[in-house]
C-alpha cells in the first residue's frame, strides 16, 4: 500500500464520536400488489417480445430469408 493510499485509508476510518447512518424507515417486505405488478410487467414484456419476433419473422419471410 502506498503512503497516499494509507493516508486516505486512515482518514476514512470512523472516529469514536462518529454517528453511523441509519435507514429512515424500517425495511418492509413487498406487498402482494407490488409483486403482482412486477410479474405482470414481466409477462407484458415477454408478450411484446413474442409479437416483435413474429413481426420480424414475417418480414424475413417476405424477403425470402
Amino acid at each position: 500500500m502506498t503512503e497516499t493510499a494509507y493516508n486516505n485509508w486512515v482518514h476514512q476510518q470512523l472516529e469514536p464520536n462518529d454517528v453511523l447512518p441509519r435507514h429512515r424507515q424500517d425495511i418492509r417486505p413487498y406487498t402482494s400488489s407490488q409483486i403482482t405488478r412486477v410479474y405482470q410487467d414481466r409477462i407484458d414484456d415477454l408478450q411484446q417480445e413474442e409479437e416483435d419476433n413474429a413481426k420480424q419473422d414475417a418480414y424475413l419471410k417476405t424477403k425470402g430469408i
